[in-house]
């Protein structure tokens, strides 16, 4: 093959290249991120953050918190004085908490929040 075709070849090859088909559909490449906080239960949406997130510190016998959140009973009294809400969004006033860490996501803030407005059962 001669330099002149190689040549040819090669810049067709770019052309192409350049004006290919671009797909940008905003639906996948940034999907919506729906936070259901509708119906929130204890045992199902509660318990699993608070194990998550809380437990490395909080949990009974903890060394390294006096402040259990182990089981319903123990939690209930964090959300009656105000504590866990404050802690856990950083609020003025409150340790933060996960301590030295970011927030929890905000779905998990969200879900913490509307299961207290719902009544904070043991469900």
């Amino acid at each position: 093959m001669e330099l002149k075709t190689i040549k040819l070849v090669l810049l067709f090859g770019a052309i192409s290249l350049m004006s290919s088909c671009y797909y940008d559909a905003e639906n996948e490449l940034y999907p919506s991120v729906t936070c259901d906080t509708e119906t929130m239960s204890y045992k199902d949406d509660v318990s699993p953050i608070i194990t998550q997130n809380c437990f490395a510190c909080h949990r009974n016998n903890s060394t390294i918190s006096t402040i259990s959140l182990e089981g319903y009973n123990n939690l209930l009294v964090q959300v009656e004085n105000g504590a866990l809400v404050g802690t856990i969004t950083h609020a003025s006033g409150y340790s933060a908490m996960p301590q030295n860490l970011s927030k929890m996501s905000s779905c998990n803030i969200s879900k913490i929040q509307a299961w207290i407005v719902q009544g904070a059962l043991d469900n």
